[in-house]
């Protein structure tokens, strides 16, 4: 939901670029006399490409915008599906919570076996885990999971008759009164999605300064949302690179919701200016601006001001980030 800002005739005070390389909307907003208290920051970040995990350094200016009203939401989601565990299903179900355990270690062993031993290692690892998936035997002394893999099988092979030999098997199953039962169980499959946050504002300038400083918000996001070109050049012992078969990463940004009010939340990175202070509901972790919509006739229709330039009268831009980070117990317990 786009919100909107009435045109006052008072005018405000502050500067439209500091030498600090901030772009701020109102002029005044979060300032301490200022009807815009609450604003939102954002932060492109150069990305560290000598860091392992290519974590977003050095800031590259900021952008402080007023609060809307819609900013403070954010969702949360898991995936699970449905799977037909079938005979591997009833193998399985008295295999004790240890010995599944046990197998699971096997998986991890396999991936460090290849770490370190290579294909010959992986190989190695494979074959152990096979042969300890194959004598698992379930606690109340049934199938091992070899014979149930058997079996699987052959309730595949009766499921996936087709042509006479299905109509043959569904109407001798119905005559019976049976059906194959497909051990249905629920399988989580991992967390949702990465997290999107929209944001949407409405910009009427007051005074070139506004005006100005308004245009070079928009260019600011316009900017580091986008790709760019390298420039030819090396990379390790390798020869020249040609710069038209690679297009370098978009810039990530950071966003903190800044609040007025005293006190700092100590788990919250940022440098508060006077007395305002990063105090989010949530934090969000590093995001890509995934996409950008301007809008410069949001009252119906072109309409421009002249003072000392020629600037839309109103601006409406909306801003949908992706976060890059999945949410775990971890990332909640920092405050995400």
């Amino acid at each position: 939901m786009s919100t909107g800002r009435r045109r006052r005739t008072s005018t405000r005070g502050g500067r439209s670029f500091s030498s600090s390389g901030i772009l701020k909307y109102p002029l005044n907003a979060g300032d301490a006399n200022s009807e815009y208290p609450h604003t939102i920051q954002f932060s492109a970040r150069r990305r560290n490409s000598s860091s392992n995990n290519s974590r977003a350094s050095s800031s590259l200016g900021e952008v402080i915008l007023y609060l809307p009203p819609d900013a403070l939401k954010t969702s949360y989601s898991q995936t699970f599906g449905d799977t037909d565990l079938g005979s591997i299903g009833v193998a399985t179900a008295g295999v004790s919570q240890a010995a599944a355990q046990g197998v699971v270690g096997n998986v991890e062993n396999a991936f460090n076996a290849a770490a370190t031993g290579g294909q010959a290692g992986a190989t190695r690892a494979i074959a152990s885990l096979t042969a300890s998936l194959s004598n698992l035997k379930s606690a109340s002394g049934g199938l091992n999971i070899g014979q149930a893999i058997a079996q699987a099988t052959v309730n595949e092979g009766i499921r996936n008759l087709s042509g006479a030999q299905g109509a043959a098997r569904d109407a001798l199953f119905k005559k019976a009164g049976r059906i194959l039962n497909p051990h249905k169980a629920v399988i989580y499959q991992g967390p949702g999605g990465f997290r999107v946050f929209n944001y949407s504002f409405v910009m009427s300038p007051e005074s070139k300064a506004e005006a100005e400083t308004i245009a070079k918000i928009v260019q600011y996001f316009k900017y580091y949302m986008h790709p760019g070109i390298p420039q030819s050049g090396t990379v390790g012992t390798g020869g020249n690179i040609n710069s038209s078969l690679t297009l370098s990463y978009p810039e990530e940004f950071k966003i903190f919701a800044r609040v007025k009010g005293g006190g700092q939340d100590a788990g919250v990175k940022g440098s508060p200016r006077s007395s305002m202070t990063v105090r989010p509901l949530f934090k969000i972790d590093h995001c890509f601006l995934e996409s950008l919509s301007v809008d410069y006739s949001t009252s119906g229709g072109p309409a421009f001001i002249v003072d000392g330039i020629t600037a839309p009268a109103t601006t409406s831009l909306t801003l949908q980030f992706k976060e890059t980070v999945l949410m775990t117990k971890e990332k909640i317990e920092e405050g995400f």
